[in-house]
């Protein structure tokens, strides 16, 4: 309810009582190529609390890499920061929902995020 009396309606999904977005599932991986092995996301806690933060973790063949460089493209959202933190890729999220390109050895891989919270990503490259 709003000051006044009146009830504000939102529609969308809900999980554990907190707004996900307007779509039941709280991301999207659209695409990768195939030389992507597996693309995979999880809700994570971002210790430093300075917002709504993507960790990107690169693999090769369930390995960690050490400081990767990608490309990022952002589809829609907005970025407010990004930098390294050891062998992960951090990216502070302005505005949600959150779409990008991530290509990396000429593979390239889509997800889309509707859940406003922080995300661990591990993508596995065959390479």
């Amino acid at each position: 309810s709003l000051p006044d009396g009146t009830k504000k309606e939102q529609t969308g999904f809900w999980l554990k009582d907190k707004y996900i977005g307007e779509n039941e599932s709280p991301y999207e991986v659209i695409s990768f190529t195939p030389g992507v092995l597996s693309v995979r996301l999880s809700e994570t806690e971002n210790t430093a609390n300075d917002g709504n933060a993507l960790f990107i973790e690169i693999q090769h063949q369930g390995r960690n890499m050490r400081s990767p460089s990608f490309g990022f493209s952002i589809l829609n959202g907005i970025m407010q920061d990004r930098y390294l933190v050891g062998n992960i890729t951090k990216i502070l999220v302005a505005r949600f929902p959150f779409g990008f390109t991530l290509s990396y050895m000429g593979e390239t891989v889509e997800i889309q995020i509707y859940q406003e919270t922080s995300w661990t990503i591990r993508i596995d490259y065959n390479k």
